[in-house]
């Protein structure tokens, strides 16, 4: 009892303890653009959470099949939805880095575009700017061509961000059937472009 006294007020006598309770949100399928009683095959949901107190932001991603699709929605902490992008079917979800001028970041990585033999991948930068959510960089992680036995290719992307924050170096690799070994593809860096808020050609 004396434990509950204590926690009591130490939560009165401190703000950030007395905000801290967890965010509320909707129903996943309510923010989706076909309502609560659309039907979404195989829907399944992550969310991430970022920042203190009130001033919490969660990211809300929402993936589905027929055909593979996704959203990603950005919510304030008591629910109320600030904004959303397009995803593509989610692989993964995570803090990005700290970007100059915007702050925290969410690293999304998606698979948007399938075929008989074919798969593409992207990972998008995403971040809320000026209240709403916004891509701030976006590349292909992964195409896959395997169609025809002997004839298929595949190329990987990876990325590397600066300390600050402020520039992202892509290097890639391809694999071509019946060669052996991975050719490495053309580099390239993009710039965070503080008038547009989003990355661009450095230069």
């Amino acid at each position: 009892m004396r434990g509950l006294v204590l926690l009591g007020l130490l939560a009165a006598a401190s703000p950030a303890l007395a905000q801290d309770k967890p965010c509320t949100a909707p129903p996943v399928r309510s923010l989706l653009p076909g309502g609560p009683g659309y039907v979404y095959p195989e829907l399944k949901a992550q969310t991430l959470v970022q920042g203190q107190g009130a001033a919490r932001v969660q990211w809300v991603a929402a993936s589905w099949f027929g055909p593979m699709n996704g959203q990603l929605h950005a919510l304030d902490c008591t629910g109320k939805k600030l904004g959303a992008v397009e995803s593509g079917y989610l692989r993964s979800m995570k803090p990005g880095p700290a970007v100059p001028g915007v702050g925290a970041t969410v690293l999304l990585e998606a698979t948007t575009g399938t075929g008989t033999g074919y798969r593409e991948d992207m990972v998008r930068l995403v971040a809320l700017v000026d209240g709403t959510a916004k891509v701030l960089w976006e590349q292909v992680s992964l195409t896959k061509h395997s169609a025809q036995r002997g004839h298929g290719s595949e190329a990987r992307y990876s990325w590397r961000f600066a300390p600050d924050g402020a520039r992202i170096e892509v290097t890639g690799t391809r694999q071509q059937d019946g060669t052996p070994g991975r050719a490495a593809l053309p580099a390239a860096s993009h710039c965070w472009k503080p008038a547009e808020k989003a990355f661009g050609g450095c230069g």
